[in-house]
């Protein structure tokens, strides 16, 4: 007798983010393209929200706080996204990476302070973004964000593969 697989009906938006939720700091697994779209969705909305949102009401601090856990939880769905369409989730950690080596030179260099002064001084500005080392990080961070990208948009792969089951296709 030949099994048949059938396919599970898209996750609602709240089921997505519920789903996400509960599995926050889950680096393993699979996650499927609706539950990752929809709870990038959610981080947009909620992102939209907190820059509404005077610092008077929550202090910088908190709002800090808040985008940690919101991309914690990005990064984990991101992986489990990466998986279920078979990938090595290492294109993403090279992204991340790249960000955080990206923003460490963005406040290191001084280039931070020169973007907030009130007469930017071109020259300096362009030394600053002329550095092989802005360059190399702004490339790599741009190359491997199309590889996730394009990665995240891909199917489930149909059967189960080295990361678990499909959350899509169930064999019955």
């Amino acid at each position: 007798m030949e099994k048949e697989i059938t396919k599970e009906p898209t996750l609602s938006f709240g089921t997505a983010v519920k789903k996400v939720w509960s599995n926050m700091l889950n680096l393993s697994g699979r996650s499927r393209r609706s539950e990752f779209w929809y709870y990038i969705l959610f981080i947009v909305i909620l992102e939209v929200i907190i820059s509404i949102i005077p610092s008077a009401i929550i202090p910088v601090e908190g709002q800090m706080a808040i985008e940690l856990i919101l991309w914690l939880s990005a990064l984990s769905v991101g992986v489990r996204r990466i998986h279920d369409a078979g990938f090595n989730p290492i294109w993403l950690y090279i992204n991340v990476a790249s960000a955080v080596l990206l923003y460490a030179y963005y406040i290191g260099s001084g280039l931070s302070r020169e973007l907030q002064a009130i007469n930017i001084d071109p020259t300096l500005l362009y030394s600053y973004i002329s550095n092989p080392l802005f360059i190399l990080l702004n490339t790599i961070m741009f190359i491997t964000f199309l590889i996730v990208f394009v990665i995240t948009l891909l199917d489930s792969s149909l059967k189960e593969n080295k990361y678990g089951y499909s959350p899509k296709y169930v064999v019955k």
